[in-house]
């Protein structure tokens, strides 16, 4: 039927009110149906990919808090905005975070997201993804290149890693910046609480700051920062020996089943919120917030 009314004219971009802040255009609903050949349909037929509802919400994002993965990189290859922006600040990336979604943490990162971008209100994406303990979020930035250099003054990532007991994550920065082994609280044994009931942690770590890191892990973190965001992608474009591209990618810590695509549908419920509830009937989508902050 929806797809009759686009072939007869019909207007692709209304909205339709729920409420007074929120008004969904056809392609945002269908997005929350999971309607890849709808949206299809939709901007086949002239529907704006970046249009917004009154609180700056876009297709987007309605895709990356659905979790509509297919949906989301058609929406991103039909040229929607990676780094749009509601109107408190939220980007498609922070609703992924916030998610604990690593995948979509990837997808949005393959088309240009500039992953070491502050937020509007002053954090780094890896900053929001610790703070919150979205550790495989965090994973994955590190995985994909995002900075680890701090100000002078702040302690550094992989501090606040091994102060947050997110140990898998710090063992990833370990082998980018392997110069974080002889940071000067290491050295002097002064553990964070999170690691007082982590002896072997502790053993592990004063061992790590006794011995030198091996040249080969040293250029290895030296290649990786000079490449920047998304460094698996450029090597692979590099002539080097098939050992080395492996040794460069760092696939310990992030094997392929890390990026699976956890699903919220239910049967039983026919908005497909992000928010897992007890309700089987929940008000429309709303993923707005009246703080500055995400978390």
């Amino acid at each position: 039927m929806a797809i009759l009314l686009i072939r007869y004219g019909a207007d692709v971009n209304f909205s339709r009110s729920n409420s007074s802040a929120s008004k969904e255009t056809p392609l945002m609903r269908a997005v929350q149906l999971n309607h890849k050949e709808m949206c299809e349909a939709l901007i086949d037929a002239g529907c704006h990919v970046n249009a917004k509802t009154p609180d700056d919400v876009t297709a987007l994002h309605y895709a990356v808090a659905s979790r509509r993965y297919d949906i989301c990189h058609f929406l991103l290859e039909k040229g929607a905005e990676v780094h749009t922006e509601t109107n408190h600040g939220i980007t498609a990336l922070a609703i992924a975070v916030d998610h604990q979604n690593p995948t979509m943490v990837r997808t949005l990162a393959s088309f240009g997201y500039d992953l070491d971008a502050t937020y509007r209100w002053g954090e780094t994406p890896l900053e929001h993804a610790m703070r919150i303990h979205s550790e495989k979020c965090a994973i994955s930035m590190v995985h994909l290149g995002c900075g680890l250099k701090r100000t002078v003054g702040q302690s550094s990532y992989f501090f606040h890693a091994m102060s947050e007991g997110m140990i898998r994550l710090a063992k990833l920065m370990l082998e980018v910046r392997p110069m974080f082994s002889q940071d000067e609280w290491i050295r002097t044994e002064q553990w964070p609480l999170a690691l007082y009931h982590k002896p072997e942690v502790c053993q592990w770590l004063a061992k790590k700051a006794k011995t030198p890191p091996r040249l080969k892990a040293l250029c290895r973190g030296k290649v990786l920062r000079y490449l920047g965001l998304r460094p698996h992608q450029k090597i692979e474009t590099l002539s080097l020996p098939f050992w080395i591209k492996r040794y460069l990618e760092l696939k310990r810590q992030v094997t392929p089943s890390f990026y699976g695509k956890p699903s919220l549908d239910k049967p039983d419920c026919p908005y497909q919120c992000p928010v897992l509830c007890t309700q089987e009937m929940c008000p429309p989508l709303d993923i707005s917030s009246d703080e500055s902050g995400v978390g």
